[in-house]
């Protein structure tokens, strides 16, 4: 399974790169993925975070806190994406 992971996915520009990553991997669906690769955004709780950081539907969030040192490879690790925006 290929998977994108977006650092930073729930905040302002974060949303909009999820998004298109999300439509992006759209075109590359599959009998076995139907909704293409997943696309993962990390970050805050999508809950707290101010409205326009949202994320489209179809983008998985991962609620995380990022100024940790950890938190990337920790997320690497347990997703193992094909490819990172952060």
């Amino acid at each position: 399974m290929s998977a994108t992971l977006v650092l930073g996915g729930t905040g302002f520009l974060g949303c909009h790169v999820s998004a298109a990553a999300f439509q992006r991997s759209l075109s590359r669906a599959t009998l076995a993925e139907p909704h293409g690769p997943p696309v993962f955004a990390a970050g805050r709780d999508p809950q707290s975070a101010p409205r326009f950081s949202t994320p489209r539907d179809g983008v998985r969030t991962v609620p995380c806190d990022l100024s940790s040192p950890s938190a990337p490879t920790d997320l690497l690790d347990e997703i193992q994406p094909d490819s990172v925006f952060s």
